[in-house]
């Protein structure tokens, strides 16, 4: 299956690239106003974005992973919209289990990216029920789902 380009935005959001390529998007570091507990979170959550997208485990902003903020009942979940390669540390929204957003970027004039709601409402569940658990990676991998639908698995 081919991959979207980000110039395929252009034919579906004229307004936001009339005549030019979209620009890639700018965060600002979170670095030093955070926790270093949540810092590191947050770099390792990006990390594992960039590899999942490194390996071809991603379905373009399909699926998600979380990192829990250690000592808390809050996680970080992916903005729904980007990219897994657009994906950074300071990009990542943090919510709790009640699903309020404690925190996410500042977007440019025209978007409002906000957490991916059935990103929330799985990895919350795990978060919520397995405090032990400190990140939860969902793809749609073509050798996932062939083994998801077998009737006796692997």
């Amino acid at each position: 299956m081919p991959k979207a380009k980000v110039t395929d935005l252009r034919k579906h959001y004229p307004e936001l690239a009339p005549d030019k390529d979209y620009p890639p998007l700018r965060f600002k570091s979170l670095k030093g106003r955070v926790s270093a507990a949540e810092w590191e979170a947050r770099v390792d959550c990006a990390c594992a974005y960039r590899l999942v997208r490194h390996f071809g485990m991603d379905d373009l902003v399909y699926n998600h992973i979380s990192a829990r903020i250690p000592g808390t009942e809050e996680f970080l979940l992916n903005p729904f919209g980007l990219l897994y390669e657009e994906i950074c540390a300071s990009a990542l929204v943090r919510v709790n289990l009640k699903g309020d957003v404690l925190w996410q970027p500042d977007w440019p004039k025209g978007l409002n990216y906000t957490f991916n709601l059935a990103g929330f409402v799985i990895h919350g569940a795990i978060h919520e029920a397995k405090p032990e658990i400190h990140c939860v990676i969902h793809t749609h991998s073509l050798a996932g789902m062939a083994v998801a639908s077998l009737e006796r698995g692997l």
